[in-house]
């Protein structure tokens, strides 16, 4: 939403429709010209699509604190303990909201849950990241969120009301620009992708760690 708000101040006559779907969908999309810009994770290089850097998603463990109490009760100190320290192993006894197996970080909890042996009671998938991060706020079930999402959709009131867990090696990856090489570029989409850089903190983070920012 901040990006599009910003965007539209130098772009007011522009419309920007948005198609909220799997990476793979989003590259075959802009690999057919249905689409002027990706946002995505490009694990393959295609050579019809034009890849730039835009940052990188951590995926995080995000839990209601409602929920540990409920599930841990007088355990709940050493188990967070336990989980911050890398240990995903105690929430073998939580519930899970997930996304679908079939998008990059859906492949990653499988894999996490796996290496953890855990065998997780799902009470949702979906593949709206917000549904599922309001089911975690519920204490619904925990939720493997991408940290950028969380940080800047959530107030600071509800960001209180959940554990946020980094997660062991192998959680994150880049996000890019994806644009297709047979189409014209128009000038609005490289000003989008020039906003982006700007007010994704994400983003801003990123280039400040880059040698010489």
């Amino acid at each position: 939403p901040l990006l599009i708000e910003e965007f539209q101040k130098e772009w007011p006559l522009y419309e920007i429709q948005l198609i909220e779907v799997t990476n793979d969908s989003l590259r075959k999309a802009l690999a057919e010209g249905d689409i002027d810009l990706a946002i995505a994770a490009f694990p393959e290089r295609d050579p019809a699509i034009e890849v730039k850097p835009f940052y990188r998603e951590h995926l995080v463990l995000a839990v209601s604190r409602r929920q540990l109490q409920a599930v841990f009760q007088d355990e709940l100190d050493a188990v967070v303990a336990k989980i911050r320290a890398g240990d995903l192993s105690p929430l073998a006894r939580c519930p899970f909201v997930m996304g679908k197996p079939e998008d990059i970080s859906g492949g990653i909890a499988r894999e996490l849950l796996h290496r953890f042996d855990i065998h997780p009671l799902v009470k949702a998938r979906s593949d709206n990241i917000g549904t599922l991060l309001a089911l975690c706020q519920n204490g619904v079930g925990a939720c493997f969120c991408q940290e950028n999402f969380i940080r800047m959709t959530l107030p600071g009131e509800s960001l209180k009301e959940l554990e946020l867990f980094s997660l062991p090696d192998g959680a994150s990856y880049e996000i890019n620009f994806g644009i297709s090489r047979r189409a014209y570029q128009r000038k609005a989409v490289a000003a989008f992708m020039e906003t982006a850089l700007r007010v994704i903190p994400a983003a801003k983070e990123q280039a400040g760690r880059e040698p010489g920012a």
